[in-house]
Order: structure tokens, then C-alpha cells, then sequence
């Protein structure tokens, strides 16, 4: 019995010792936190979208101080006019979206993104600040960076059926689609993006309402490689029809 109290004795004073050096907190965050998470963000820049980028991610550009920078979305949440040509600024005038870049040699800049969320005037932008330490900015006179193909989606109709709009098109290789509906023109930058599979040549919006005028548009988005093996999209022209159910 004695030696049983001595051990389970040992045992509280071990654990009083470990809670003394790490608390509580900082036990759960380490668990909560494994290595290798992080935040997915997807970024434009210059135009060319990068999905889920990370300190390791590599871009190849002409100009470091020419480059624009957009957050297109944290975690999948997607953000309004977060960029660096947006001019949002919080209430002491700082840049919501803190960007710094750091020449690390010849034509390659070390890049740190940080997005102070809270301070944005947009509060349905709040809830998704970030900070990406690390990126890698490189020019290159040789770089064979792909020439974007910004055509529009080709033959595209839209026919009614009952309060469903069907809309098909002529599919391009290598693409996937973007479809937007709303009741008008202004409308359709805050609808919906609804993402069509590359090969599908028809989508069906549902649910509609009936005696109702709908703008439907379409465009087609095609994945590019660079020199670096970076992944990019590059969105093109919208093609819009007007349909009356």
C-alpha cells in the first residue's frame, strides 16, 4: 500500500512539474496545431491565379514593382477588393493588405503577404486574416511564362424549360467553365459562381422563377504550367445571354 502511494505520488508531482513549464493552452494549441497546416489561399498575380499558395510557392513575373497582387479567398471564403491596387485602407490609413519584399539575388525577391482582416472597412471580408511568409518572386529575360487564352466560350445558347434555364456551349480543350445567373446585369458580379467540370458541354440553373427576366453568363478558365512548374488559371472573356421564363 505504501509503495502504491509513492508511485501515484511521483505521478502528481510529474504532472504539477510538466503544468508548471507548459500550460494547459500551450499543450492544446501544439495538438490542435500539427505541423504542416496552414492557411489555403488563392492569389492572383498579374492577372494569372495561384491556387493554395504556401512559403514555398514560386512565381515567375516581369517587373517586382509593377506586380498586382489580389486574395481572391482564405480557406475557401472568397474576399471583395483585397489587393494591392485596391486602395482599402483601415481607419489610421494603413493598407489592409500588408505586402514586403525582400531581394534575397539577382531577379529573385523573398515576398511576406499579410492580411490584417479585422481592420478592413468590409466587414463581410472579416473572419479570414493570413500571413504567407516566404513566397518567391523571380524575373527572367528567358522565362517562358504561357500566353494566356482570354477567348470567350464559344456557341453559346440558352433555352427555357419551365423555371429552369438550360445553357450549352462549345467545349474548349483543356478548360473548365464559370456560370453566373441573377436577375440583371449588376447583379451577376455578386450571383453565384457555379463551376462546370472541362468536357461538360450543358448546365441546367433550377428553381427559377417563373415570369421572371434572367441574364445567364459563361466563361471558360484554362490551367497553364510555367518554368517553375507553378500551376495557374487564366479567366476568360464572359459570353452573357438574356432569357425570359
Amino acid at each position: 500500500m505504501k509503495h502504491y502511494v509513492k508511485v501515484v505520488g511521483s505521478l502528481v508531482c510529474a504532472l504539477l512539474l510538466v503544468f508548471t513549464f507548459f500550460p494547459v493552452g500551450t499543450l492544446l494549441a501544439e495538438a490542435e496545431e500539427p505541423e504542416g497546416t496552414g492557411p489555403k489561399v488563392d492569389i492572383s498575380v498579374d492577372g494569372k491565379t495561384y491556387e493554395n499558395i504556401s512559403d514555398k510557392t514560386v512565381v515567375l513575373i516581369k517587373d517586382i514593382d509593377a506586380v498586382v497582387i489580389h486574395i481572391l479567398s482564405v480557406n475557401g471564403k472568397s474576399l471583395t477588393n483585397v489587393g494591392t491596387d485596391s486602395g482599402v485602407v483601415d481607419s489610421e490609413g494603413r493598407p489592409v493588405l500588408e505586402v514586403s519584399k525582400t531581394e534575397a539575388g539577382e531577379g529573385v525577391w523573398t515576398v511576406r503577404l499579410c492580411y490584417h482582416d479585422e481592420d478592413d472597412p468590409d466587414t463581410s471580408n472579416h473572419g479570414a486574416g493570413f500571413e504567407i511568409v516566404g513566397m518567391q518572386f523571380k524575373t527572367s529575360a528567358d522565362a517562358k511564362i504561357a500566353t494566356p487564352d482570354k477567348a470567350a466560350v464559344k456557341n453559346v445558347k440558352a433555352v427555357k424549360k419551365g423555371t429552369s434555364i438550360r445553357i450549352s456551349w462549345k467545349t474548349a480543350k483543356g478548360a473548365y467553365y464559370q456560370i453566373q445567373c441573377a436577375t440583371s446585369k449588376k447583379a451577376l458580379d455578386e450571383a453565384k459562381m457555379v463551376k462546370v467540370a472541362k468536357g461538360k458541354t450543358s448546365y441546367t440553373i433550377k428553381k427559377l422563377k417563373a415570369k421572371k427576366t434572367y441574364y445567364v453568363r459563361i466563361r471558360k478558365v484554362t490551367k497553364y504550367n510555367d518554368t517553375l512548374g507553378n500551376t495557374f488559371a487564366v479567366e476568360g472573356k464572359w459570353k452573357t445571354v438574356k432569357v425570359k421564363l
